[in-house]
């Protein structure tokens, strides 16, 4: 494991953690409190698709640059939501 806490200014924000030593890619997760949450108290699918985004960043970047510091933009990112993320689930 080698893992990333609030390198960049969206993952201190949102509290997520990088993942960058897996053999598959990264991997990112989230402990969910309140602040993460939508009205209806379900993980709210903006900082589902942030994390998403991270994810494949950090995995792209990977790929290129052993530092895992080479630069990616996203260009086009669709999520397609299959259920509810609840607190403790």
């Amino acid at each position: 494991m080698t893992l990333i806490h609030g390198e960049a200014g969206a993952q201190s924000l949102i509290g997520y953690v990088l993942d960058v030593g897996c053999r598959a890619g990264a991997v990112c997760w989230l402990d969910l409190d309140d602040r993460h949450l939508n009205r209806q108290g379900i993980l709210h699918g903006g900082l589902a698709a942030t994390l998403l985004d991270s994810a494949m960043g950090a995995t792209g970047s990977l790929t290129v640059d052993a530092t895992g510091r080479h630069p990616f933009t996203t260009l086009s990112l669709t999520v397609n939501y299959l259920a509810p993320g609840h607190p403790g689930a």
